[in-house]
């Protein structure tokens, strides 16, 4: 492939991010219940968060209590279990009460700069 039609692909995804972006705020801005929504949403995804971290150390607790000293794969098979629900849910929780977040700062400050 030729060196000067390798950014292509890159290019095309990042237009394709502004698009979605661009329909997204148009979207925001049509929605006045988005904001409470999301903020629950969020807090509802870090309680999980929270839970299955408690599950995890529980777990792996009373797991590694079986066979003190020794290495157990069950340990690592709870931590895959859990581990990964957990920072997912997490994660998305995060973004989604940072989203409510600067939806309510744009709201309140960027709307009245606009008017």
């Amino acid at each position: 492939m030729l060196l000067y039609l390798k950014p292509i692909p890159s290019l095309l995804f990042l237009l394709l991010c502004a698009y979605v972006l661009c329909e997204w705020v148009g979207w925001v801005r049509a929605k006045s219940d988005l904001i409470r929504s999301l903020r629950l949403t969020g807090w509802i995804l870090v309680g999980l968060s929270a839970v299955l971290f408690v599950a995890l150390e529980l777990s792996t607790r009373w797991e590694q209590a079986k066979t003190p000293g020794e290495k157990n794969m069950g340990v690592a098979v709870l931590f895959m279990a859990f581990a990964i629900p957990m920072v997912i849910s997490g994660i998305a929780g995060l973004l989604c009460l940072i989203a409510s977040i600067l939806m309510f700062a744009y709201r309140r400050f960027f709307s009245q700069i606009s008017n």
